[in-house]
């Protein structure tokens, strides 16, 4: 009996010595029997019976047919669907063929399975028997950590202000699926917004737990009660940084989460009056880059306020021929608010103001 698993389009031989089986692999068994004596098949039902080890599932076998050397079908084979077994039928008349009196069969089948992830989880070194002969398997350790399904999740923020600084609280939701999950360890950081971040609140590069409940330090919090030992620390101290969460193990369908507050940036000119000249007023979605993404109008000025003379209910044009000679250092402010009764309706009013 041979044994292989499949990787890509090759197969692996199996032997004692192989490691780290893919619990999740293809595997395919190849049995040769031999010596069969055709008069014993005759009295049982013309049926050889291979019972496969409960290791293995999802069985089946590619060719269903069996053939002699000449490539004449004498029988078939199939797997049981309700035992697993493998069920070799030979036909009567290749039994009794020849009427030779000590007739022997011989030749091989293969059949193709799958692993019980939840045996092989709990040991991954499996010995298996097949007929009489012993098989060691060493499957992968740890295999949840490829296989299993981690959910993670961000919440909208919620926006709040204190002592003059604004800030902004988010959670974290870490789901898993029906596998338990081991050392899990989730990375949080901000990439496109991060230039408006200023730094998390209540966490440094100190690797702490993560307190259990809300708390007027505005430190992490996981859960509402619940006593987790999670920990929670910056990884550098390069500001905002990326916020690491360590959970550890985690339990199948288990819904660990973390919320956190981080501090804006005061954008606001300090000490300063800028004047306002207003230039347009324009109906758009909230989803519209042109208005809502600020690195259109310092990348591309041509292309937006060609869009705004085009989506404009009312503008200026002089003020527009100003913007776009790029003459006098003008920045352009967005005033929005709600629109109609569409959730995403927004009217905006664009102003220009001098640094």
């Amino acid at each position: 009996m041979t044994i292989e698993y499949q990787s890509g389009e090759d197969w692996i031989k199996i032997t004692d010595d192989t490691k780290n089986i893919p619990a999740d692999a293809r595997i395919k068994i190849t049995v040769n029997y031999k010596n069969i004596d055709a008069k014993e098949l005759l009295n049982h039902n013309k049926t050889l019976r291979y019972h496969l080890p409960e290791l293995f599932q999802d069985s089946f076998v590619v060719l269903n047919s069996i053939q002699d050397a000449n490539g004449n079908k004498i029988g078939t084979i199939k797997v049981e669907d309700d035992t697993q077994d493998v069920l070799l039928s030979f036909e009567e008349s290749f039994l009794q063929q020849d009427e030779e009196e000590n007739k022997k069969i011989n030749g091989n089948f293969s059949v193709y399975v799958t692993t019980d992830r939840q045996l092989i989880k709990g040991q991954p070194q499996q010995t298996i028997k097949f007929g009489e002969v012993t098989k060691k398997l060493n499957f992968e350790e740890d295999s949840d950590a490829r296989l299993g399904n981690l959910e993670l999740t961000k919440t909208e923020p919620s926006y709040s202000e204190e002592n003059g600084n604004g800030y902004l609280t988010y959670t974290l939701i870490a789901k898993t699926g029906d596998d338990l999950m081991p050392d899990v360890v989730v990375k949080d950081q901000f990439t496109k917004n991060q230039t408006y971040i200023d730094s998390y609140i209540g966490v440094d590069t100190t690797k702490k737990t993560a307190a259990h409940q809300p708390n007027d330090k505005n430190l992490p919090y996981e859960g509402n009660g619940e006593q987790f030992e999670s920990k929670v620390y910056l990884q550098d101290s390069t500001k905002p940084g990326t916020l690491i969460w360590e959970i550890g193990d985690m339990k199948a369908k288990e819904i660990r989460t973390l919320t956190y507050k981080v501090k804006l940036k005061d954008l606001k000119p300090k000490g300063k009056k800028y004047p306002l000249k207003i230039f347009a007023v324009l109906a758009v979605r909230s989803t519209d880059s042109y208005i809502f993404d600020p690195s259109q109008y310092k990348n591309n000025r041509q292309q937006f306020l060609n869009y705004v003379k085009m989506k404009a209910n009312w503008m200026q044009n002089d003020k527009i021929e100003i913007l776009n000679s790029k003459s006098g250092n003008y920045s352009v402010l967005a005033l929005g608010t709600c629109s109609t009764d569409q959730v995403d309706d927004r009217t905006v009013v664009l102003a220009m103001y001098k640094k």
